[in-house]
């Protein structure tokens, strides 16, 4: 049980909302968001308390390398602390024993932690509390186990975050390209500042260039089925998964690659659609939902 690898356990508690002399200080304030939010290490925090604001709260000053477990919301939730903080009463703090290593004990509850879930006291909002932490168990090897297990999956995070700082920093190329590109065309940034602009509904382009509506450069078709007449193809097509005679996109499949799984038709099906049949090379573009766009 944690209660017995703990030294302390304990939640936070939050300053009387409407005290400006309670916010604004020196003192981190971790809220769920912030864990939610954080890599294994917890790196920064929305708000901050002041020193009257930590008095006021049943809050205190969380230790360096605590793991805080969310109890709110996002249940299981973990980070490690790499700085003294505070946290509001969501979130409980885990200070381990010296015969547990702090590293270890994130990993364990970042795996066996989705747990803690099926504990959930509330309908409304998912919440546990304290009693139920306190009673969860993991498993605890010897400490040089522990150290063993945590190093080679702070490897692999190390790895992770590296890959991902990559990808990120990729991501935020290509929108620098994209604005460039679509603001001054296939020019060098050294010779932007050469091509006359004209301003337009989207934006400012290059004056030689036009704005025409997409239906004037594109033969565009409206999906087939959205009209309501897929209804009556629904109780007699058989959806097939891996194969068939084409596959019918759906909302789901738009994702940032397209590559399946995907759902197949039967021939009838396809002939009943053909009208939105597509071939290779063709744009789809999702006009409705959340992925509208």
């Amino acid at each position: 049980p944690i209660k017995q690898i703990a030294q302390k356990l304990k939640a936070g508690g939050t300053p009387k909302r409407g005290k400006p002399e309670y916010y604004g200080g020196d003192i981190p304030f971790v809220k769920i968001g912030d864990i939610t939010n954080a890599p294994t290490y917890l790196t920064s925090t929305e708000e901050f308390m002041t020193n009257s604001g930590l008095d006021a709260s049943s809050s205190w000053i969380v230790p360096k390398n605590t793991v805080l477990l969310a109890m709110y919301g996002s249940i299981g939730k973990v980070t490690i602390t790499n700085a003294p903080v505070a946290t509001n009463q969501a979130i409980i703090a885990i200070v381990p024993k010296p015969n547990v290593y702090y590293e270890y004990l994130y990993f364990s509850l970042l795996y066996f932690g989705k747990n803690l879930v099926k504990y959930n006291i509330q309908s409304t909002q998912k919440n546990i509390n304290k009693g139920i932490v306190s009673r969860f168990e993991l498993p605890i090897p010897p400490l040089p186990e522990q150290r063993a297990i945590a190093q080679v999956l702070s490897t692999v995070r190390q790895a992770i975050e590296a890959t991902e700082g990559v990808i990120a920093a990729a991501r935020e190329l290509k929108r620098s390209m994209m604005k460039h590109l679509f603001t001054y065309g296939p020019v060098s940034v050294h010779q932007a500042d050469q091509v006359q602009l004209k301003k337009t509904e989207i934006g400012e382009i290059p004056q030689e260039w036009e704005l025409k509506p997409l239906d004037k450069v594109t033969h565009t078709q409206t999906d087939y089925v959205a009209n309501g007449s897929f209804a009556s193809l629904r109780e007699n097509v058989t959806y097939l998964d891996g194969e068939g005679y084409a596959i019918l996109i759906r909302l789901t499949d738009f994702r940032n690659e397209f590559k399946g799984p995907f759902r197949y038709v039967d021939k009838h099906a396809f002939d009943f659609l053909s009208k939105s049949s597509l071939k290779p090379g063709d744009l789809i573009v999702s006009n409705v939902g959340a992925k509208l766009g």
